[in-house]
């Protein structure tokens, strides 16, 4: 049997300002871990098909270790990418629960 060959080289993985990763995690500080995600060391922990990736923050996004392209868009997923933020914020600030 052959030596696993697991990279460890990260990736970034940009993502659209303004992007907090403090904001955008504190749902893992503040309420601890779950069975999906781990919270460690100022990283995410998250398995995205079947391999664990250390998300952390970095200029202009995160940097994702093991850096694989594919699992790239999965990430930018999981953090929130594809959200209109700014037609969102602009929702809430008219909703009084939200506002």
């Amino acid at each position: 049997m052959s030596p696993s060959t697991t990279s460890t080289r990260s990736l970034r993985v940009s993502l659209p300002e303004p992007f907090d990763f403090g904001l955008t995690t504190e749902r893992f500080r503040a309420w601890g871990a779950d069975l999906a995600n781990l919270w460690h060391e100022g990283r995410v922990h998250r398995v995205f098909d079947g391999v664990e990736v250390r998300i952390e923050p970095a200029d202009g996004g995160v940097e994702i270790q093991p850096g694989s392209p594919e699992i790239a868009p999965q990430v930018q997923r999981y953090l929130g990418a594809p959200f209109d933020l700014v037609s969102f914020a602009a929702f809430a600030a008219s909703d009084s629960v939200l506002a």
